[in-house]
């Protein structure tokens, strides 16, 4: 059996929450909870496993491919919700690949999520 990645924990403040905006930007459900995660379930079968954090919650990078349909309708989304975007190194935003700098800050956690694309 070849190694593969089977799942991540990602601290949030508010677990239901942050993984409910995740979620709908990039056209997901939350999965039913797991003990006490709240997880998002990728198309190739990995969780993302929100966790509540008392801590500080620090800045995490996860990268996402999509094919262009699937892309611009995740990034109307963004721009939707009112998220700050980048470019990567000042140059226009490339297609498929994009990621949320700051995850679980998103739905009033106090920070806002940044995303770029690469």
């Amino acid at each position: 059996m070849p190694i593969e990645l089977n799942h991540t924990i990602v601290a949030a403040r508010d677990p239901q929450a942050s993984a409910q905006f995740l979620a709908g930007i990039l056209g997901l459900q939350v999965d039913p909870p797991l003990a006490h995660f709240t997880p998002i379930t990728l198309a190739n079968q990995v969780t993302l496993d929100y966790d509540q954090s008392p801590d500080s919650i620090q800045p995490c990078h996860y990268a996402f491919l999509a094919a262009d349909e699937e892309f611009d309708a995740a990034f109307a989304r963004i721009q939707d919700a009112g998220v700050t975007t980048a470019s990567v190194d000042g140059k226009a935003l490339v297609r498929r690949c994009f990621w949320p700098v700051l995850v679980s800050g998103a739905s009033g956690e106090g920070n806002s999520p940044a995303w770029s694309a690469d």
